[in-house]
């Protein structure tokens, strides 16, 4: 895993010219010769991690990581970022530093009980419970099961899938400490049963959510 430092000339690496180009484009890398077809990255004002052609690249700041994380929390929310969670932080890269105010936070918000909301359901049942769909009831020459529609009121809504989707890649990043990833895995016990979201549609889904009083705790995390 190829680790560089912001403003600062790395050692020769291996790099594709593909990479180079999103290192440069990402990072606003400089790039440099070196021998053997190698190449020294300098990036630039940028700090954060890609996967690039199946190599995870991390460009890590140049000051203390609990004073980035608490530019990050005020950045993303002025009115209401929490210091005392970012100077409790044991981060080893910036990497893990966010992974553990991203699992905190999601803990605290469960300290308060999961979210739970009404959502609409296609079931087949014993019984009748809702709206009966019609149409594919008749065409099926069984009386039993009915086929409804039936409005459920449980954890398996949107916001809980968005983050068991954030979880699930989290979890895959390498390097990251046994215990970030043991406070990962308390998030996933509470939300790796909800339906799975895949690819990019957890981040459709996730500018789908209408925020409001009811699940504003999951808008902190």
């Amino acid at each position: 895993m190829p680790t560089l430092t912001e403003h600062r000339k790395s050692e020769p690496l291996r790099f594709t010219l593909e990479q180079q180009a999103k290192l440069k484009e990402l990072f606003h890398a400089e790039i440099t010769p070196a021998e053997n077809g190698l190449v020294r990255v300098t990036p630039g004002s940028r700090a954060g991690a890609v996967v690039l052609d199946g190599d995870h690249i991390v460009v890590e700041p140049k000051v203390p990581l609990p004073r980035i994380v608490h530019m990050l929390t005020v950045a993303v929310c002025p009115l209401d970022w929490r210091t005392a969670e970012v100077k409790g932080l044991q981060a080893v890269s910036i990497e893990d530093a966010v992974v553990q105010l991203f699992a905190r936070s999601c803990q605290q918000a469960f300290a308060a009980g999961v979210y739970r909301s009404y959502r609409t359901e296609e079931q087949r049942l014993a019984f009748v419970r809702g709206r009966i769909r019609i149409g594919e009831y008749l065409r099926d020459p069984r009386p039993l099961p009915v086929p409804v529609t039936a409005t459920v009121h449980d954890e398996d809504v949107a916001e809980n899938q968005v983050l068991a989707a954030a979880v699930q890649k989290i979890r895959l990043l390498p390097g990251l400490p046994d215990g970030t990833r043991a406070e990962l895995a308390r998030v996933w016990q509470v939300v790796g049963e909800v339906t799975p979201l895949v690819g990019d549609v957890a981040l459709d889904e996730c500018r789908r959510i209408v925020w409001s009083r009811h699940n504003w705790v999951c808008c902190m995390i």
